[in-house]
């Protein structure tokens, strides 16, 4: 379901959301991954600057516009969910993972908190073979 600002300051978290993902098209196409993950890793953690619920939700309803590069897309919803949540202090990793189905590669991108799946609708069926950040 599409949610909406509804104030000055959610307006404002719209646009930010809006503006990173506008910018993560030509981003994936100019740097390699690790560099984009560390352009887009905080340099300062902020916690409860914005609402976990509203990163999420604004995330969601912009991709789900299905018009220009504001298409469906885990991988772009993972990248943008990723910017947003570790800024506020979650740590989150980014997990990118493929399995064959009917005999062709398929792939999928999905966020972990603590080891779990974090913000999925299940437990994603895929071997990961990509994972930022690493844990230590």
């Amino acid at each position: 379901m599409a949610t909406y600002p509804t104030n000055l300051k959610e307006f404002f978290l719209f646009a930010h959301i809006w503006l990173i993902i506008t910018l993560l098209t030509p981003l994936t196409r100019l740097f390699k991954l690790p560099r984009l993950l560390q352009l887009l890793s905080p340099a300062r953690v902020t916690p409860g600057r914005w609402p976990t619920d509203k990163v999420v939700s604004f995330t969601d309803t912009i991709l789900e516009q299905e018009r220009f590069i504001y298409r469906r897309n885990c991988f772009k919803r993972s990248l943008s969910l990723y910017y947003f949540l570790s800024r506020l202090g979650l740590p989150v990793q980014i997990n990118l993972g493929v399995r064959k189905e009917e005999g062709k590669l398929k792939g999928h991108g999905w966020l972990t908190l603590q080891g779990k799946p974090y913000l999925e609708a299940g437990v994603p069926d895929f071997r990961v073979i990509y994972c930022f950040p690493q844990e230590t």
